[in-house]
């Protein structure tokens, strides 16, 4: 089975995620597979747009391929490691600087690097069974593939909650945090396709694809957004310093916030430290920038043991119970996440 399908219809570059024994986590032949085609096409003046799609409706991508990265470790292939998280995040910045539509049709999980080769897009559509989620701090990581610049764009501190908690949104979540652009039904997304293939060409095709698009989205996603509900208390929680934050999530008595502050408590204090810093610091920076700074920051936690333990626990052994280098946020030392920022 080939993992990613490349196809011409038309005027539309279409790339399909295929491999769906692994949710279509990336591997490193994807990621260089994906950024191949995208420069060719971007040269082509026959292709006027770029639709990524999911073949299995369970999953949009579950984010990169963890197992290979680990196991690269293990094997002590360091240079192969590094450029792995290299070549990614390339990718993320050819998406992001595209100068053709990118269209993404997101239906079931996406997750980490699958945010990273759709959130960097101009239209980013959901269906009704979307979710979407940077949940790196639970594996010991940080939210990467330039997710700062996605979440500094979400009003007030609805990326700082997102990008600690990794909180798994729902397709009114995503379109009420500005994640994504529009909703339309999974049943219309081949219908969507087709007719963007079919559009007649403009001068600004750009807007063909956008008033295509607006037609299809009539509609509002059949869930509720909880994070649209609870606005006001994540406001209030999470303006404040990471302590008081992790104090408040632990002795909240609003049930909604205390269930999310469950999974925040299994979280690597180490990543939730340095995520912290991070977001907090990312705000009015460009994309290039958060770009250099996660090249750093991603160089720095693949020699950390953070890392390879939260995908021991969750993707190895699957025992969910990572031992992580430091027990509270209190214990990671400040020169520790300094050293961090500097490369």
């Amino acid at each position: 089975m080939i993992d990613v399908l490349f196809d011409q219809k038309n005027h539309g570059g279409i790339i399909t995620l295929n491999r769906p024994q692994a949710l279509n986590s990336l591997s490193h032949a994807m990621i260089l597979a994906i950024r191949n085609q995208l420069l060719k096409w971007r040269e082509d003046p026959k292709i006027k747009f770029i639709i990524l799609k999911s073949s299995d409706d369970r999953a949009f991508c579950a984010g990169g391929d963890l197992k290979e990265l680990y196991a690269l470790h293990q094997q002590k292939r360091i240079t192969e490691l590094e450029k792995f998280f290299k070549d990614e995040y390339e990718l993320n910045k050819l998406i992001f600087n595209y100068p053709k539509p990118y269209i993404s049709l997101i239906h079931g999980i996406n997750m980490g690097g699958g945010m990273g080769v759709s959130i960097h897009g101009a239209f980013r559509i959901v269906s009704e069974k979307a979710t979407l989620a940077m949940p790196e701090v639970h594996i010991g990581l940080f939210p990467d593939a330039a997710a700062a610049h996605f979440f500094c764009q979400c009003p007030g501190a609805l990326g700082l909650f997102l990008s600690l908690t990794g909180y798994y949104m729902n397709s009114a979540d995503a379109l009420y945090a500005g994640i994504a652009t529009h909703y339309v039904p999974r049943e219309n997304f081949d219908l969507l396709a087709e007719t963007l293939v079919n559009a007649p060409l403009s001068d600004d095709f750009r807007e063909v694809v956008y008033e295509v698009i607006e037609m299809f989205s009539t509609g509002e996603p059949p869930v509720l957004s909880e994070v649209a509900q609870h606005r006001d208390l994540i406001e209030k929680v999470f303006s404040q310093g990471l302590d008081d934050v992790l104090t408040e999530m632990m002795l909240t008595k609003n049930s909604w916030l205390k269930n999310v502050g469950r999974k925040l408590a299994e979280a690597s204090p180490f990543s939730l430290k340095i995520t912290f810093k991070m977001i907090k610091e990312s705000y009015g920076k460009s994309f290039e920038d958060i770009f250099q700074q996660d090249l750093k920051l991603a160089q720095y936690f693949s020699m950390k043991p953070d890392f390879y333990e939260g995908i021991r626990a969750a993707l190895i052994d699957r025992d969910s119970n990572p031992a992580w280098q430091f027990s509270s946020v209190d214990e990671v030392p400040d020169v520790v996440v300094s050293k961090a920022f500097k490369g």
